[in-house]
């Protein structure tokens, strides 16, 4: 039967659906092995949907009886919707190219058996209702063969999408924790053409949410629980993949502190931080570095911190910076002055000759993230930060809202901005002359021409913070910062 190019047209684009409306009600494993399966589909090969999708055979046949054309169709589209996969081959993805173990065995064939005739709402807008995968799923111990049936119905959503993207999926989401991510990984994946390095996009927390089902969960209505129970969660396991990475960050309207709208950042993993690379022993190295890679700078001065004390790195970035407490919003900007305080804390309390073991485990049962204990460190974290200046909070505050890479890439081009302009433009007479005590009112009134070059400045140093509920402030405490700064300074 030939495609022709506007229906493959039509089938990639609904197969596309699968990924921008993951179907819902799916358990991790289920989903894998969902992707295992498809990816054995013919993608070249057009559904039949009725007997006039075989009228040349028909007449070839010479089937007259309607009865006899409906069986034929039955047959044909009983043999087009059956697939094989080699049973081991399918066994093989769940236990990561080891030799298959019977606990492996049977959590991979009951992850197959469960789709069978199970009804699976697809969470689409356009369609309401719900249809099943597979109509059949049994594994043919005389070919040692996994077989299966795929419905009429649900065969249309799986075309169009390779095989190799498939299979890559399943192999890449094998070591995911959270039930969301696979899911989330599906979608993000999508959004990722072929040869692009990276990409970024928005969408509302709204959709977002009806996107994978959340929406009716009232423990997500917060954004706070929305992003530590699953945002962070397939953030860190996509760290996991081999493949891509991706962040998300919440945004609220001007004026509002309720976020409503998601922005991610999806990074393609480069060749040389791939996991499974023949270079095998490099491996953990390099996920370790690309967690790194991806934290703020205060959360950089906290890793280096603790690894200076001799604390398992690892657990520095998977136990520790990802926890609760640490990711707490008054902290965010901070981390390395509660890290600080928190190993005070510690150090007045052990009695361990081995610090960094002690430590590691007073977090590990809990003695390092109980309220009382987040209480007491808190105090003097805050006692801290309001010890600095306008310009010191000012500039965590930026920091918070890239990479430290991207943070020490922007903030030295600033710089190096900043001394070029104040090396070319002459400085305009002052007015007055210092009178003692800083008033912002008084500096703007005087010293006119400085306020709004700074005002400038720092309208241009912010541009990327312009959609935050609290720009204003920011900007203001800025200016005032370095308006202050210009008057102790060089006045």
């Amino acid at each position: 039967m030939i495609v022709k190019k506007q229906d493959i047209q039509r089938i990639v684009a609904i197969s596309n659906q699968v990924a921008e409306y993951p179907p819902l009600e799916l358990t991790k494993l289920q989903y894998q092995a969902l992707l295992i399966l498809v990816s054995c589909i013919d993608s070249t090969e057009k559904p039949i949907r009725g007997v006039e999708d075989l009228q040349e055979d028909i007449k070839k046949m010479e089937l007259t009886d309607k009865a006899d054309q409906m069986r034929y169709m039955e047959q044909l589209v009983t043999r087009q919707n059956t697939y094989r996969i080699p049973y081991k081959e399918y066994v093989r993805y769940f236990s990561s190219g080891k030799t298959p173990r019977g606990g492996v065995i049977k959590r991979a064939m009951d992850a197959a058996v469960s789709l069978n005739n199970r009804p699976i709402r697809f969470n689409n807008p356009d369609y309401e209702g719900s249809f099943t995968w597979f109509q059949a799923v049994m594994h043919d111990k005389n070919t040692d063969e996994l077989v299966f049936v795929i419905t009429s119905f649900a065969k249309p959503f799986l075309l169009g999408l390779q095989k190799n993207f498939l299979q890559m999926l399943a192999e890449s989401t094998m070591e995911f924790d959270g039930k969301y991510s696979v899911p989330i990984f599906l979608y993000m994946k999508s959004k990722l053409h072929v040869g692009q390095a990276e990409f970024h996009g928005k969408e509302s927390l709204e959709t977002f949410r009806s996107r994978f089902g959340l929406e009716n969960i009232k423990t997500y209505d917060r954004y706070f629980e929305l992003q530590r129970r699953i945002l962070d969660v397939a953030e860190r396991d996509s760290l996991k993949s081999n493949d891509i990475r991706f962040t998300f960050e919440g945004k609220s309207k001007s004026g509002s502190k309720k976020v409503t709208d998601l922005h991610f950042h999806i990074y393609r993993i480069k060749e040389g931080l791939r996991l499974g690379d023949s270079n095998a022993d490099k491996a953990p190295s390099a996920r370790h570095q690309m967690k790194v890679a991806i934290l703020t700078k205060p959360q950089f001065k906290a890793y280096e911190f603790l690894a200076e004390k001799g604390v398992n790195k690892a657990f520095i970035t998977d136990k520790i910076l990802s926890h609760p407490k640490v990711k707490y919003e008054p902290i965010q900007g901070f981390e390395d002055i509660f890290i600080t305080q928190l190993w005070n804390f510690f150090l007045k309390r052990t009695k361990a000759q081995s610090k960094p073991g002690a430590f590691v485990q007073w977090w590990k049962n809990g003695r390092l993230t109980r309220e009382e204990t987040h209480v007491a460190v808190m105090e003097q974290t805050m006692k801290r930060i309001k010890e600095m200046t306008d310009r010191e909070v000012d500039f965590r505050r930026l920091s918070n809202t890239m990479t430290r890479i991207d943070y020490d890439t922007y903030t030295d081009k600033l710089r190096v901005e900043i001394a070029q302009k104040d090396k070319n433009q002459e400085r305009q007479p002052l007015r007055k002359q210092k009178s003692g005590i800083f008033k912002m009112a008084d500096f703007r009134r005087d010293y006119p021409s400085v306020y709004q070059r700074i005002l400038q400045e720092r309208t241009v140093a912010y541009e990327k913070l312009r959609n935050a509920s609290n720009y204003q402030n920011i900007l203001a405490g800025s200016v005032r910062a370095y308006c202050e700064q210009f008057y102790n300074e060089e006045l």
